[in-house]
This record gives C-alpha cells, sequence and structure tokens, in this order.
C-alpha cells in the first residue's frame, strides 16, 4: 500500500487530487470510471476539488459511479449522489450523461441488480467483473468501507457486485458495492482525515482484517491511504 501523509486535512485532500489529476493526465486517451463512497470523509475534499481544481480537471473523461447509496430521494440531505452534485458536479461543467446515479425507486435489493447491470454495460470488465479506474473511499472512524459495516463482512466476499444492506446505527437501507467488487478496482484511495480516524487508521497499517475498511485496504492491489498528522497519529 502507498502511504501518503501530510500535515493538514487540506493538504491530504490536495495531495489526493493531484494525484487522481496525475494519474488521468499521464493517459490523455483514455476515459476513467470512477466510484464514490458516502459518508463524510470526502465532504472536504469535494469543496476543495470544486473550488480549486475544476478548471485543470478533464471532467469530459470522466464517468461517475457510487460504491454505495442511502435509500432516499436525491433532494435529502442524506443522498449520496444529492451531496456530491451540491458540492462539485454542479459548480462545474461535468456532462450529465456520464453520471450513473443509484435509484431510490426501486427495492434496496432491486435497485442492487439494477445498479449491478448498469455497471456492466458501461464499465470495463477483466475476467468478467466490471473494473473501476478509480475508487475514492472515505475512511470513517468505524472502519466501515462502502456501506459495509462491522458484522455484515459476510458483503466482503459476496458473489453479488452490488447488495442490500441496513445501517446498523440508524437501521437505514442503503445499497452497497461488495468485497470482490471494491477489490477489483485499478486502483483505490482511501482518504482519512481528523483525530477521530486514528484508530480506523492504525487497524488499516498496524492490525490484521479487524474491520471492513482494513480488509479491503490489505487485499486490495492498488491501494493508496491519504491520511492527515491527526489521523496517522505518532
Amino acid at each position: 500500500m502507498d502511504i501518503h501523509i501530510e500535515r493538514t486535512a487540506t493538504a491530504t485532500c490536495h495531495a489526493l487530487i493531484r494525484h487522481l489529476l496525475d494519474t488521468m493526465n499521464a493517459r490523455p486517451e483514455k476515459t476513467f470510471c470512477l466510484a464514490f463512497s458516502g459518508g463524510d470523509s470526502l465532504l472536504p475534499l469535494f469543496d476543495i476539488w470544486a473550488n480549486e481544481y475544476g478548471g485543470q480537471t478533464p471532467w469530459e473523461r470522466m464517468r461517475i459511479y457510487w460504491t454505495d447509496e442511502r435509500c432516499v430521494p436525491v433532494s435529502d440531505s442524506d443522498s449520496n449522489y444529492g451531496t456530491l452534485c451540491r458540492l462539485l458536479l454542479d459548480k462545474v461543467d461535468f456532462p450529465l450523461e456520464h453520471i450513473y446515479p443509484m435509484s431510490d425507486l426501486l427495492s434496496p435489493k432491486r435497485e442492487a441488480s439494477r445498479y449491478a447491470r448498469v455497471v456492466a454495460a458501461t464499465v470495463p470488465q477483466v475476467a468478467g467483473v466490471p473494473v473501476f479506474d478509480i475508487v475514492l473511499l472515505g475512511l470513517e472512524s468505524d472502519g466501515h468501507v462502502a456501506s459495509i459495516y462491522a458484522g455484515q463482512e459476510r458483503l466482503l466476499a459476496l458473489r453479488e457486485w452490488y447488495a442490500p444492506c441496513i445501517n446498523p446505527y440508524t437501521g437505514q437501507k442503503c445499497v452497497t458495492a461488495t468485497g470482490p467488487q471494491l477489490l477489483a478496482a485499478g486502483r483505490l484511495l482511501l482518504l482519512a482525515v481528523g483525530r477521530s480516524r486514528r484508530t480506523a487508521v492504525s487497524d488499516v497499517l498496524r492490525s490484521g482484517d479487524v474491520t471492513p475498511a482494513a480488509y479491503i485496504a490489505h487485499h486490495a492491489s492498488g491501494a493508496s491511504l491519504f491520511a492527515d498528522r491527526s489521523a496517522y497519529g505518532e
């Protein structure tokens, strides 16, 4: 795993965005499929991206997907799709036809199946598995990844690419990418900022597969961790 430690949360977000843009700029002929996770960890990154890198990003060569979504309308503040639009996509010149959101109109089980078909039809595959070029995951304080929480480890090995799940804290219904789908990514970028993420970062760097995030980080072939000093610790 590549490890990038910056002094502040802002510097960490800048480093991740520059890394992503460098990856894209190294392949100017390529269209990149990116999947974003939900949660709070990526919110500062979206704001910095929109306001400081909007003009430097080749939006026309990006296709946007999600690793997980809460089963709420896009107008709801809990919508991962709605949040990314409000903080980033609505502020830049991004082609709407290149956004592939999950829908709240179906049951979680049916939406998981529908979204898997969308991904299969639009994302290049390797050995029969859709491979996102880049997956951005926020590392949350409890060590969950996408919407796979402790106690839901079966989702880390589930054959289906997407599955229904429930947030154990709120009871909220969600749809999440499963472990095999996340591990298939070409590049897996983990963002962890703030002292509240210190235990989760320690689990990733210094422990076994004790959390879903640690499992994914340890088994992904192209994982990079971007953390600030508060999250990394001494």
